[in-house]
């Protein structure tokens, strides 16, 4: 993202930011009367790409499945993989990635 945008500072706003991206929704109007469409898709196309790509891989919190679990069971603590850094903090919210092991930080 970085980038594709060069300096943030040019946007003053969200509005500004998602225009340059191309997801503001097109407008329709007659008179009184305003009817909002789908998003324009003039802005930056990689972008606006990597944005929505972001978004619905976002749309589920990381999680442990049952069979994931059921593999887990009767390991070694120390046949785990150690913890990465957490880049946002989202996935340490519910506490089920990385899997939790006793008496491990």
């Amino acid at each position: 993202m970085a980038s594709e945008v060069c300096d943030w500072r040019r946007f003053p706003h969200a509005a500004a930011f998602t225009g340059f991206c191309g997801l503001v929704p097109s407008g329709y109007s007659s008179g009184t009367s305003t009817r909002r469409g789908h998003i324009t898709k003039t802005g930056n196309a990689h972008l606006r790409a990597q944005l929505i790509e972001s978004a619905w891989a976002y749309q589920h919190r990381p999680a442990v499945g049952l069979q994931l679990r059921e593999r887990h069971k009767g390991l070694d603590l120390q046949s785990w993989p150690a913890p990465g850094p957490r880049s946002c903090g989202c996935a340490g919210v519910s506490g089920a990635w990385p899997p939790v092991a006793p008496g491990r930080p």
